[in-house]
Order: structure tokens, then C-alpha cells, then sequence
């Protein structure tokens, strides 16, 4: 524990700064949608065209629209894209706070933490398109709903953990985002998202053992179903925990060299 004292000693600061990383986080997504009528609800406005246009380009093309996709393909969207976001920024975190790190002495972790707050945020005006969905296609799962908090925390932890790995590795090796960026385009397909779990009836394994199908129920099996997918929580909160361990190692040994690769 000696070895990630130093990564625990930053990580704790940057958690004691949390007013800087969620104001630096509001004021980004402000700053993108100054002077826009709607401001920051065209992010909502994005995900609707994305998710209606897909559901119906999918029924026409293959004749099989009925009442239950469109929301399973709304819930998927949206945890990919929190997901995915935050996997691909958070590698690019450090990269992009280049100049704050080499003139400002902080935690570099509070750029990270900066940019998960944003997809957060970005995540939560997305999932008002969950109100028209719930409106045309029915399935509000009630109080059940509150099951996402347990779930979400725990995604979240497990964004932040590897976000810290891959923006460690990405300040070091400039290859390492394109890599990422093109592994979760794979990764896109190969998890049931526009396409459902249940229409698989051989090879099975390419659902079970998709961490990121596991990743992908912590938000929408509360939103579906209203229960709490403890088998898909219980294996990201295990990944978690590894990745956590894996980031915290990596960053103690190159936390002092990092401005230096920047």
C-alpha cells in the first residue's frame, strides 16, 4: 500500500477540490452551446433523432419493430454513450490539460474527475428521452426506477478506473486513444445494443463473458425492468476493483513523469 500512497494522497486532494472539477465541467458544456436558443437540450434533441431514426430504420429494414424495442435500443444508446465517452475521453484527459499540468500545481486527477463529470452530466440530459419513450411505448418501470443509482455508481467507478490507466498510458504512448477509439467501434457492434440480447440462441458466450453487455445492464435493467441486475453488477464492481488497483500502480510510478511526456 506504501507503493500507492502517492496516487491515493492525489486522488483524495482531487476529491477535496470537487467545487473546481464540477464547475470546470458546467462551464464546458455551457460554453458549447453559447448563444443556442436551446442551449444544452440539444443534446437530448440529438439522441432522439439518433434513437427514433435508428428504431424505425431497423423495423423497416428488417420488419420486426414491436413495442419493446425502441426502449431496449434507448436504454442501450444511452449507457454506450456514457460508456463510450467517457472511455474515450478519459484517455485524452491529461493530453488535452497538457498546459494547466505543466504551469499549475494540482492534482492531475482533478482533470480527470473533470471530464467524467461532464459525461455525467452530458448522460443525464440524454436520459430525458427516456420520458417520450416511456409516453409512446409504455414499460415505466415505477419506483422501481431508483435501482439505477447502485448500478450507475458502480459503472462509474469502473469509468473512472480505467479512464486513469488509459490517460496514464495515452500521455506515454500517443497511440494508445486511436487504439481505444477503435476498439470500442468494436466493441459497439459485438454488444447487444441495437441488436437484443435474447435473439441469440447459440453462442451465448459472446453475450456472458462481454464485460461491456454487463456494463450496458447497470443502466438499462433498472430502466427496462425495474430490478437490480446483481450478476451484471456484481462483475463490473469486480472489474472495478481490478482496474482501480491496475490505474492507482500505474499512476504512482509515472505520476511524477507525466508532465515531462506531455
Amino acid at each position: 500500500m506504501t507503493f500507492l500512497a502517492p496516487a491515493i494522497e492525489d486522488l483524495s486532494d482531487a476529491l477535496r477540490r470537487f467545487h473546481l472539477w464540477i464547475a470546470l465541467g458546467n462551464i464546458e458544456i455551457r460554453q458549447r452551446y453559447k448563444r443556442s436558443f436551446l442551449g444544452p437540450f440539444w443534446i437530448t434533441i440529438n439522441m432522439g433523432i439518433l434513437i427514433f431514426g435508428i428504431g424505425y430504420i431497423y423495423a423497416y429494414v428488417f420488419q420486426s419493430l414491436h413495442s419493446s424495442y425502441v426502449p431496449y435500443l434507448a436504454t442501450g444508446i444511452l449507457s454506450w454513450n456514457l460508456i463510450g465517452g467517457s472511455l474515450s475521453e478519459g484517455a485524452n484527459c491529461f493530453i488535452a490539460a497538457g498546459p494547466i499540468i505543466k504551469n499549475i500545481t494540482i492534482s492531475k486527477v482533478v482533470h480527470l474527475f473533470h471530464c467524467m463529470w461532464r459525461n455525467v452530466i452530458i448522460a443525464l440530459h440524454n436520459g430525458l428521452i427516456m420520458v417520450p419513450v416511456y409516453l409512446i411505448y409504455g414499460g415505466f418501470p415505477g419506483w422501481g426506477i431508483l435501482a439505477i443509482i447502485p448500478g450507475a455508481i458502480v459503472l462509474v467507478l469502473f469509468l473512472v478506473s480505467a479512464s486513469l490507466l488509459f490517460a496514464v498510458l495515452s500521455a506515454r504512448y500517443r497511440d494508445v486513444p486511436p487504439a481505444i477509439a477503435g476498439f470500442l467501434q468494436l466493441a459497439f457492434f459485438a454488444t447487444p445494443i441495437i441488436w437484443e440480447a435474447g435473439t441469440l440462441s447459440h453462442h451465448r458466450w459472446v453475450v456472458e463473458l462481454n464485460p461491456f453487455f454487463h456494463m450496458v445492464e447497470c443502466i438499462r435493467a433498472p430502466l427496462l425492468q425495474g430490478v437490480l441486475p446483481l450478476h451484471s453488477i456484481a462483475i463490473t464492481g469486480a472489474l472495478a476493483i481490478v482496474m482501480g488497483l491496475v490505474a492507482l500502480a500505474a499512476y504512482s510510478r509515472a505520476r511524477r513523469r507525466i508532465v515531462y511526456w506531455l
